[in-house]
């Protein structure tokens, strides 16, 4: 069996291969006429801003990327909103998968991993947002016993829906 592995994303080197990534999602999104990712140049500013800041991690299956995910420790949208618990927490962004491996059943790996990553930084929860119209998504924080907790509203304007799931010790 191959162990998982994550890794820290470099700006400089992974780019291009994330770029790849996103394109190829945000193409899966609409097709399924879902209005998420669909404003490349302002999903190309966030993952640059997002790997410039050392957010971003790969995970790994053996040396094979499966998929990438932000993880930061505050959110200043999130901080809005008295929805959540009072633990602390970490957020989770821009998850997607290498178009390689998709319909492999792979996503909940990626959310046992970030999940380990947070609780490893002695944070209590993990917060999440997606489209309301992204189902696959919902169903996954569904199956993984994410707690819905009301609606938010992005910077952009842009409306989605939080989740939120408490770390166990």
């Amino acid at each position: 069996m191959k162990k998982w592995t994550i890794h820290p994303a470099v700006y400089k080197s992974d780019f291009e291969r994330l770029k790849t990534w996103f394109l190829q999602a945000r193409e899966d999104l609409n097709r399924e006429e879902i209005d998420q990712w669909q404003d490349w140049p302002a999903l190309e500013a966030s993952l640059k801003t997002l790997l410039i800041a050392e957010e971003g991690y790969f995970v790994y299956r053996g040396n094979e990327p499966i998929g990438f995910y932000g993880l930061s420790f505050y959110d200043q949208v999130y901080e809005k909103y008295r929805i959540w618990s009072n633990e602390s927490y970490g957020a989770v962004h821009r998850l997607v998968m290498n178009p390689l491996v998709k319909g492999e059943g792979l996503s909940r790996q990626l959310f046992t991993q970030f999940e380990r990553q947070i609780k490893q930084g002695e944070r209590k929860s993990v917060r999440i947002d997606t489209h309301s119209d992204n189902q696959r998504m919902r169903h996954i924080l569904k199956q993984e016993e994410y707690r819905y907790c009301g609606k938010i509203c992005l910077l952009d304007g842009s409306e989605r829906l939080a989740y939120e799931k408490g770390i166990k010790e």
